[in-house]
């Protein structure tokens, strides 16, 4: 068969190369784009929390204690459960909000939400529901997840992401005293077998974790225990290559791709960017180590650093004054700071829209929004913090 030129040395086949090409031009087969609408960007890649919020164009999806809740694009302060069915009470499974999953994570793509469940076998498959909790469907069997070298569904040792056309699961297992890693990716409505992307057979030293998507890139961070370094390495679907991006790389590191540029923040030190082409990077700025010292993430348009979290409550350093939301440009120019006074609670980052920021309250362990900001505001700094009731 014929062979695929671009694969990087890290490519690992899962059958036939043919099996690959067929994957990376799904799109030729299924009608879909890795991304949505090219017009229109999806903000499924900028989740803060993977697979406990899911991104859709008129619903905003929240994943939590085996219930599904949204807000709509139109009423950002309240909070439903997603069923649509008269006379629900909500208060058992046969509501269309329930979902009883073991991989405890949804992901959205298109009009539908993907999860990963056991088929009338036991065995792991990929599902989709439509976006009333209903329709729910088998997509795709998932026999990478029982086979022998795996430890199956039932298991904590994979994760996985959804996103566009794409799913990508991180594969990690303990045999014997040495630890397999793997990074598979398959298409959603594809009928052949995936591809391993990273992971080489009989490399323990190195595991690949922090499965992310960004534009036309699948980026994931390289532990390497023999020397102890971590690189973010990314796969450029239009290249078909694998490559080194950023040594001295932390996975708390929040970042986003604009116009061939990686922007990244890194926590207590600074903003910093990268031309992927050039490999040139440059540092924009340093944080402040006290009153910008929190959880931050990007989007397309900002990057967000919240101090009003649990862990810096705890510490004690940001006197109340300071509190709050900060909101920079992409190179860490600050635009505005959202001061979030202690009876308000706390806000963390949990999704972005084109239209809105969400924050959860980390203290109650729910991942269900109770804080929210309007982006449009903080160009002419007057956005609130508003609660989500």
């Amino acid at each position: 068969m014929e062979e695929v030129d671009k694969m990087s040395h890290r490519l690992r086949t899962c059958g036939a190369a043919a099996v690959l090409l067929l994957l990376l031009t799904l799109l030729s087969s299924c009608g879909q784009s890795a991304v949505q609408d090219e017009t229109a960007t999806d903000y499924n890649q900028y989740i803060p929390s993977h697979g406990v919020t899911a991104y859709t164009k008129d619903l905003y999806i929240f994943f939590d204690s085996g219930r599904l809740f949204y807000v709509g694009r139109s009423q950002p302060s309240q909070l439903f459960p997603l069923c649509f069915q008269a006379d629900c009470d909500h208060k058992n499974s046969s509501c269309t909000a329930w979902l009883n999953t073991p991989s405890r994570s949804i992901y959205a793509a298109g009009d539908n939400l993907y999860y990963i469940d056991a088929d009338k076998d036991a065995n792991p498959a990929l599902y989709r529901m439509d976006l009333s909790g209903g329709g729910r469907e088998l997509v795709k069997s998932l026999n990478i997840l029982n086979e022998e070298s795996w430890p199956g569904i039932s298991s904590l040792g994979y994760s996985f992401r959804v996103y566009g056309s794409y799913l990508a699961i991180e594969l990690n297992l303990l045999q014997e005293d040495s630890w397999q890693h793997k990074i598979y990716l398959t298409g959603i409505d594809s009928k052949d077998e995936g591809v391993f992307l990273f992971g080489e057979e009989g490399d323990s030293d190195k595991s690949y974790i922090a499965i992310e998507f960004r534009e036309n890139w699948l980026f994931v961070t390289e532990k390497n225990a023999a020397d102890g370094t971590n690189t973010l390495w990314g796969y450029n679907f239009t290249t078909q290559e694998a490559v080194p991006l950023v040594e001295d790389w932390d996975i708390s590191n929040c970042f986003t791709v604009q116009d061939g540029i990686l922007y990244w923040a890194v926590t207590g030190d600074g903003v910093y960017s990268m031309d992927m082409e050039k490999k040139s990077v440059t540092k924009h700025r340093s944080f402040d180590p006290v009153l910008e010292y929190g959880a931050a993430a990007y989007d397309d348009q900002y990057l967000y650093l919240t101090n009003a979290i649990r862990y810096m409550d705890s510490q004690g350093t940001v006197p109340a004054e300071e509190r709050g939301v900060k909101v920079y440009d992409l190179q860490g120019n600050l635009q505005q700071f959202i001061p979030v006074p202690q009876e308000s609670g706390n806000a963390l980052l949990l999704l972005f829209t084109p239209d809105y920021v969400f924050f959860c309250d980390d203290r109650n362990g729910s991942y269900c929004p109770t804080l929210y900001l309007e982006k449009a505001a903080v160009s002419s700094g007057t956005a609130q913090i508003l609660p989500v009731g």
